[in-house]
C-alpha cells in the first residue's frame, strides 16, 4: 500500500466518527463525487476482490493520489 491509501484509510476511518454527516454527503447526487478518489483509494487492497476498484493508469493515479 502507498501513501495515499494510508491517507485514504485513516479518513475514511475519521468519517466513521460523524457517519451521518458523510453519509449525506456520499448520497448527494450533485456532491457525492468527490469522495470516489477516496472510496477508490480505500478500497483498492481490499480483501474482499469485489470491493476493489479496477487497476488504473499512472495519468490516472497521479489525479487521484
Amino acid at each position: 500500500m502507498g501513501f495515499g491509501n494510508d491517507w485514504a484509510r485513516g479518513f475514511i476511518g475519521g468519517t466513521r466518527l460523524r457517519h451521518a454527516g458523510w453519509a449525506k454527503l456520499m448520497a448527494d447526487d450533485a456532491h457525492g463525487g468527490c469522495m470516489i478518489p477516496m472510496l477508490t483509494l480505500y478500497h483498492e487492497h481490499d480483501e474482499d476482490p469485489t470491493m476493489r476498484p479496477k487497476p488504473i493508469g499512472t495519468k490516472q493515479r497521479e489525479k487521484i493520489n
